[in-house]
């Protein structure tokens, strides 16, 4: 497969390597980016990252999750973290950021019930 960024006339010369480097003349065509002279690296041209794990806000949303990792949303309380986190051990489903809180917070609560 060939590189998208190669650098500048590295396509004529065989003592360059196919490898990219920032072009820096004052003249030099792929610097001032003129169409034909090929691609230059910039911050939109990355590669698309893993699917995002959905925001859950509610234990309502959870029925409609089809997923096995989930986020919880950064407005939920306290409570309502520790039901999510309760519902979502009963389905399998992984919290990417449970917080240390809630762990003792469903501590304290199965302590309670015993």
């Amino acid at each position: 497969m060939r590189t998208k960024f190669l650098r500048s006339e590295a396509n004529k010369r065989k003592r360059l390597e196919k490898v990219w480097r920032r072009p820096r003349g004052q003249t030099n065509k792929l610097r001032r980016e003129e169409k034909g002279k090929g691609a230059v690296p910039k911050i939109g041209l990355k590669k698309p990252k893993k699917e995002i794990a959905p925001r859950i806000f509610s234990v309502e949303a959870l029925k409609n999750v089809k997923v096995k990792e989930i986020m919880i949303g950064s407005g939920v309380g306290i409570r309502k973290k520790a039901e999510i986190v309760k519902a979502c051990e009963k389905k399998n489903i992984i919290v990417l950021n449970k917080p240390a809180k809630i762990k003792e917070k469903v501590k304290k609560e199965e302590a309670k019930k015993k």
